[in-house]
């Protein structure tokens, strides 16, 4: 006879925000979360790279995160010789990345150029 014996791991995440932009209140910790994903340098609709004043940008869509307040964002980006970005807008549901020097949409694509970004913010 087998015996089978099941281990169930009670596993609790620690996120504590500690401030918020634009002197935002603090909501509980059950209520915090960080959400990820990558913008693509091939993205459609929206969320294409244009330009503004000679520099490259773009929106990244975080509707899916479900912030009720404005999240901390911190983005990167990575590919081939990518010049680097900056958050340059913060919504609930979206924000998005300016390069910092002069760039254009066909060196962002040429370079493959993902933006890695992660946000922290509160779901109610």
């Amino acid at each position: 006879c087998c015996l089978v014996m099941i281990l169930v791991s009670s596993v609790r995440s620690d996120l504590k925000i500690l401030r918020l932009p634009y002197n935002q209140q603090v909501g509980p910790s059950p209520c915090a979360r960080t959400c990820s994903s990558v913008g693509k340098w091939d993205d459609t609709g929206d969320y294409i790279w244009r330009t503004y004043s000679g520099r490259a940008y773009k929106y990244s869509d975080m509707r899916e995160c479900n912030f009720v307040s404005l999240p901390v964002v911190s983005a990167t980006m990575k590919g081939v010789n990518c010049p680097a970005i900056v958050v340059w807008s913060v919504q609930n549901g979206k924000f998005d990345v300016i390069t910092v020097r002069s760039a254009t949409v066909a060196e962002i694509k040429g370079a493959n150029c993902y933006v890695f970004w992660i946000a922290t913010g509160f779901i109610c």
